[in-house]
């Protein structure tokens, strides 16, 4: 996933509902982790 492309962060969000293992827990600690940092920063995520 992380090298595809996503035009903005709910495309991400999106593909990653299609893999069980990335629940919203697993998410937000990404999130907070700034793994999505070009999607814009936490705040904002």
């Amino acid at each position: 996933m992380r090298d595809g492309f996503y035009a903005c962060f709910t495309d991400l969000l999106y593909d990653m509902e299609l893999h069980p293992a990335l629940d919203s827990q697993v998410i937000e600690i990404l999130i907070r982790l700034d793994y999505f940092r070009e999607f814009g920063g936490n705040g904002k995520l």
